[in-house]
């Protein structure tokens, strides 16, 4: 479960710095907006100070899930077993990425 905190902190840190580019954009408002559960300054400090929903998921039994709509747009190219390929060609949030291992439902 560290882990995954982790992984999140690392991602809106990251999406911090992109969004820091534009102070007029709606991305950069909505990250600071304090009423903004997710990707904003207030899920960061969730997660920093153990008060985030990631935390509570500790000694859960099973498996749990997390879920971000972050893509508006992917193409589908190939689809083997589990594991799926896609492009992405017209993201909802031009400063949020995927990254190898997010999960894709479709």
């Amino acid at each position: 479960m560290d882990s995954l905190v982790a992984k999140r902190i690392n991602e809106l840190i990251k999406y911090r710095s992109s969004i820091e580019k534009g102070k007029n954009s709606v991305f950069y408002k909505r990250f600071y907006n304090e009423n903004e559960p997710f990707n904003s300054q207030k899920e960061l400090n969730q997660l920093h100070s153990g008060n985030h929903m990631l935390h509570s998921m500790y000694g859960s039994k099973g498996n749990s899930q997390f879920t971000l709509n972050q893509l508006s747009r992917i193409k589908i190219i190939e689809v083997y077993d589990s594991i799926a390929t896609a492009i992405i060609y017209k993201p909802r949030n031009p400063h949020s990425n995927m990254e190898v291992g997010d999960y894709i439902l479709y």
